[in-house]
């Protein structure tokens, strides 16, 4: 339910029979941040003033505007449907293994081709009022393919000896199949990387290609979401390892908020390039 006013959501309904109430998410993410509490039911005139302040910055300078569909599919995408819907599609027609058996049971077969070009194009659009600012990206769970990295081998746990892949041009990166949302707020990832085994933060300096600033139009405005594109290449300019460091130094974080993380990060540089 893309606008769940009052009463909208009198009507719900599951197999059949009336909701008592709005479902409630259960596998939240420790830490704060996206993911950390359940969302709540808003309906989408609560957005309508964030909609109209960047259709002004738009008509400035001479754009078209955010218009109520792509509000809608922004909503979706920050909603569940990016995690379990979209980003499941994308990765099943770019040849990920293990997601096409995810695309025909949790999909139905749907690849949501018109929704994926209308969330790229609000989030193109929204790109070009933003700021150009740090921001992080954190992942958990993993390393990167070796499109981005390359270690020795004989090495057990991440170390000094990490070096990038240079692919036959001199380029080394990768592309990110799917919307990336980041933060201008370097703890929030940082927390987000490092709730896994493997800590990984991507720091990206944006330039003239810049994220769009989409957190006023999601259910967790506090960390500020910064989202790029599907299909944003993320050209990799250095890889190290932070250990036991103070986090929020770099992004204007109030020192009373600042926090020493104990433990290894791998964080890698990288800027975005995108169509």
């Amino acid at each position: 339910m893309t606008d769940p006013t009052d009463a909208r959501r009198a009507t719900l309904t599951l197999d059949g029979r009336p909701l008592a109430a709005w479902p409630v998410e259960v596998d939240l993410v420790p830490g704060g941040g996206s993911g950390s509490r359940p969302r709540t039911p808003r309906p989408l005139a609560d957005f309508e003033p964030a909609r109209a302040e960047v259709n002004a910055k738009l008509a400035a300078l001479g754009l078209p505007e955010l218009t109520p569909a792509m509000l809608v599919a922004i909503r979706l995408y920050l909603g569940t449907m990016g995690k379990n819907k979209y980003n499941v599609a994308l990765r099943a027609k770019a040849g990920m293994p293990g997601f096409e058996k995810g695309l025909e049971e949790r999909n139905r077969g749907n690849t949501y081709v018109q929704t994926l070009h209308t969330i790229s194009a609000a989030v193109k659009s929204l790109a070009k009022i933003a700021q150009s600012v740090p921001v992080w990206r954190g992942v958990a769970g993993g390393l990167p393919e070796k499109s981005f990295l390359f270690f020795d081998a004989k090495q057990s746990r991440i170390s000094h000896s990490l070096l990038t892949h240079l692919d036959k041009h001199g380029i080394r990166g990768g592309v990110e199949i799917c919307a990336a949302g980041c933060s201008p707020k370097e703890a929030v990832s940082v927390k987000w990387g490092t709730s896994a085994d493997v800590g990984v933060v991507f720091e990206i300096q944006a330039g003239v290609q810049r994220g769009a600033e989409t957190g006023a139009f999601g259910d967790y405005p506090e960390i500020s979401e910064i989202t790029y594109p599907p299909c944003t290449f993320m050209q990799v300019t250095g890889v190290r390892v932070k250990r036991n460091f103070v986090v929020g130094t770099t992004d204007g974080t109030p020192k009373e908020e600042q926090y020493v993380h104990q433990g290894k990060v791998l964080y890698i540089d990288v800027m975005p390039h995108y169509h």
